[in-house]
């Protein structure tokens, strides 16, 4: 009897299924929740699932078992196998600093790697440690944030990308930024374009709103927050132009940021007035996504974070064996080659 019982039994329980595209994200140890809902008894406790995939310095460790427990409860299905999403062109766009932003950036960073050096703990994750870095990546973005004087080289460039793209009449572009302070910076220096901010102060009748006429409305700039925009506002998609004045080091908003104007067209309706026809033909052109980047400053540092992350998490959901494990020494010994900016 109890040999029926064990055999019918998983006829009758309930079927459990999980649906995301990002089961590891930041760290190993992301995995855990999910793993526990859909193969608990192959699971050891937290701490100890903790302790055997998360080094102390920061790092990774035996990603391998990882990467195996998760191929034995998982399927993945990739956008490329998707029909009518749009081509994907990424582009950096190399920024000088200003005189007096490279000052500051300076001053700023020695500060930073002085609480760095004298705590301990300061990379016992990838993401503390880039907290750690906040000041020096607001005066990247502009140092007004930070209440310093003089001009933003990141700005700068900015100017010209979008006098660029805007000079297509029917071309609208997307603002990425971390903080709100330069979300309005930003909607004051291109209001003669016509700007809407979507960030942590917009509400729900504003952005339904401007969901129902950016389309067709002069609003021809969005700048958002990717912890804001970066999930479920898909009529971003009408802009072809994504531009990050920085990257979030998140890789769960990175992606999902990225997402916004790589979607899906549907298929065209006879019926549809030619202004709707017109919308989806533009939104199925190329998407173009471009990095405002300062060499040899912490923008390299938080790129690295987010390449380890992903390499991180395509090794261990593709048939790729390179498991990134380094951490601590290594995030640190890049910090102290960009104390300094040399332009």
């Amino acid at each position: 009897m109890r040999g029926i019982v064990r055999a019918i039994r998983p006829l009758v329980e309930p079927r459990k299924f999980v649906l995301t595209g990002t089961p590891v994200s930041e760290s190993p140890t992301n995995a855990y929740p999910i793993l526990q809902i859909l193969s608990p008894e192959k699971l050891p406790s937290r701490a100890k699932y903790d302790r055997h995939f998360a080094t102390g310095e920061g790092g990774y460790s035996n990603l391998g078992d990882l990467k195996r427990l998760l191929e034995s409860v998982s399927v993945r299905r990739l956008k490329a196998d998707i029909r009518g999403m749009p081509d994907k062109i990424e582009v950096v766009r190399h920024c000088d600093p200003t005189d007096a932003q490279a000052t500051h950036y300076a001053e700023v960073m020695k500060g930073i790697m002085a609480e760095i050096e004298g705590d301990p703990d300061w990379a016992k994750t990838l993401d503390i440690a880039c907290v750690k870095l906040l000041r020096c990546r607001q005066v990247l973005n502009h140092p007004s944030i930070l209440d310093l004087g003089g001009e933003s080289g990141k700005y700068l460039e900015l100017d010209s990308i979008l006098e660029e793209v805007l000079s297509d009449s029917e071309a609208k572009v997307i603002v990425w930024t971390e903080w709100n302070a330069a979300a309005d910076l930003l909607a004051t220096r291109y209001r003669r374009y016509g700007v809407a901010i979507i960030d942590q102060r917009t509400n729900q009748d504003d952005l339904a709103a401007l969901e129902r006429t950016f389309d067709g409305s002069s609003t021809r700039i969005i700048v958002t927050t990717p912890a804001k925009g970066g999930t479920g506002i898909d009529f971003l998609a009408r802009a072809r132009t994504s531009i990050y004045i920085e990257r979030t080091y998140s890789l769960v908003n990175h992606k999902q940021s990225m997402d916004r104007i790589v979607r899906r067209v549907g298929d065209d309706n006879t019926d549809d007035p030619p202004a709707v026809r017109r919308v989806k033909q533009i939104k199925r052109s190329s998407a173009t996504i471009m990095y405002l980047h300062v060499p040899g400053s912490v923008d390299d540092v938080i790129e690295y974070v987010l390449r380890r992350k992903l390499e991180m998490t395509e090794a261990l959901l593709t048939s790729d064996e390179r498991l990134v494990s380094d951490g601590r020494m290594h995030l640190l010994r890049m910090l102290r080659e960009r104390v300094c900016l040399h332009n």
